[in-house]
């Protein structure tokens, strides 16, 4: 097994330029998510943390972009926990980059995952991301450096992760920075790059070089 990660293109995902879109601009901070509304993203996870920051007197937004089964179910939790003023639910855009760059903490509470392309295009649009502990994950944050890891399935983790950046600001925009540039990693380029390194080597008949 040869690996290679996933690439993004520098020129559609980047921070520059990063503005609330309208309806967003009076929020102290925006949390969100750009992803498939299926069950193994626990999105319900997300909105109950969200709710746990008690977000009307503080400020907050929660925008969930996407389409899918959980559309609904989502839409009845938050009108559940009080908070469906503060949340906002897109379906899937073509336009994700400009969301992205909309969003101040983006969150991936996934139960499930291999290398998430969203988690990399999040970083690379200036987002300080929180994201759960499972597959591959773990080797694209490095926790407290450029973005938070957290058990998956847990609220209260989740909410304690969002609260001491969206409670820092100071700290959310370094780690956004710090997360701008790890993104780097994973550029189109160097994804391309790796992608012909294995195959000269193997058409070589030798064994490609392991990743640094």
């Amino acid at each position: 097994v040869f690996l290679c990660y996933n690439g993004v293109d520098p020129q559609v995902f980047h921070p520059r330029g990063r503005e609330r879109l309208a309806g967003l601009e009076g929020a102290r901070a925006v949390i969100g998510t750009v992803c498939a509304l299926r069950p193994e993203k626990r999105l319900e996870v997300l909105v109950e943390a969200f709710a746990r920051l008690s977000p009307a007197t503080r400020g907050l937004a929660l925008v969930i972009v996407g389409s899918g089964s959980e559309r609904e179910r989502l839409r009845e939790q938050a009108r559940r926990l009080g908070v469906a003023g503060q949340c906002r639910f897109e379906p899937a855009t073509g336009d994700v980059a400009r969301w992205l760059r909309s969003i101040d903490i983006y969150v991936l509470p996934s139960e499930s995952e291999s290398f998430p392309n969203s988690l990399v295009e999040a970083m690379a649009c200036g987002c300080a991301v929180v994201a759960s502990r499972v597959g591959g994950i773990p080797e694209m944050i490095g926790h407290g450096r450029d973005g938070l890891l957290v058990p998956p399935s847990d609220p209260v983790e989740l909410a304690s992760a969002l609260e001491s950046l969206a409670g820092e600001p100071d700290r959310m925009r370094e780690i956004a920075l710090a997360a701008v540039e790890a993104g780097g990693r994973f550029s189109l380029e160097r994804n391309l790059a790796r992608t012909a390194e294995i195959y000269d080597a193997l058409l070589d008949g030798r064994l490609p070089p392991a990743l640094p």
